[in-house]
């Protein structure tokens, strides 16, 4: 289990409802560090959070459409 993960979606989703201010994670290295796992924890852990607040419904929506991009952009640099 990502620990680091799940504490950078936290930090980043409580900045973005605490003070309304946009957020990006950025996830960084090199190949097969597990950037691709790690996004996928993100997203998990935010579509997790926002479960409950139906004004969170698009944003949840966007999210889960975020995933098959990853799994693309993997295959996809895995293959080169």
């Amino acid at each position: 289990m990502h620990i680091s993960s799940y504490a950078v979606a936290d930090r980043a989703w409580r900045q973005l409802c605490d003070h309304d201010s946009d957020q990006a994670v950025i996830l960084t290295g090199e190949s097969g560090s597990g950037k691709t796992e790690a996004a996928k924890l993100v997203l998990q852990y935010l579509v997790a959070v926002t479960s409950h607040d139906r004004q969170c419904h698009a944003f949840k929506y966007k999210l889960l459409q975020a995933n098959p991009v990853l799994e693309g952009e993997e295959r996809k640099t895995s293959t080169l």
